[in-house]
């Protein structure tokens, strides 16, 4: 019950959007599932369809609800770690822009230019495959922006 008005919800959504969807409890059999909130009229409504902004600038977002949705920009630890020869990398933007990602070995030299483009805003992953690499620790670095965020990965052959 993200919203507190004693409906169960269902979050669903895709690349670019989510929409929460409350079990509706109380009237008649049609229009079962249903995006509104508040009372048992549904005349509230969560505005949460799309995650273009920052998620903590949507009035209708309670503090138990934003807990659930990312705001801002992430790059989530990689996975697998330790890895050979090849680790995904994945991550959220909150706006759509320029992305790089880089790869830099223990010595702070850049080993690999993964990604340098522009993305709308959402999840992404992409694998790198270090294959032509030694094996040692590598330090991925996102920059979109004013973010930037390091991941350490270990690469054992």
């Amino acid at each position: 019950d993200m919203d507190g008005d004693g409906d169960l919800e269902i979050l669903a959504g895709s690349l670019n959007s989510l929409v929460a969807l409350d079990i509706k409890t109380v009237g008649s059999n049609s229009s079962y599932w249903n995006m509104y909130r508040g009372n048992a009229h549904r005349n509230g409504y969560i505005d949460i369809l799309s995650l273009g902004g920052d998620i903590s600038e949507c009035s209708e977002l309670s503090n138990n609800q934003s807990q659930y949705l990312p705001g801002g920009y992430e790059l989530n630890p990689l996975f697998p770690n330790p890895f050979n020869p090849t680790t995904t990398i994945s991550y959220f933007i909150s706006r759509s822009g320029s992305i790089m990602i880089r790869a830099y070995d223990i010595r702070g030299r850049l080993v690999d230019n993964i990604i340098s483009t522009f993305q709308s805003s959402g999840h992404h992953s992409i694998v790198w495959d270090a294959s032509r690499y030694p094996s040692g620790i590598y330090f991925i670095i996102m920059e979109t922006g004013a973010f930037r965020k390091t991941r350490k990965v270990l690469l054992i052959k």
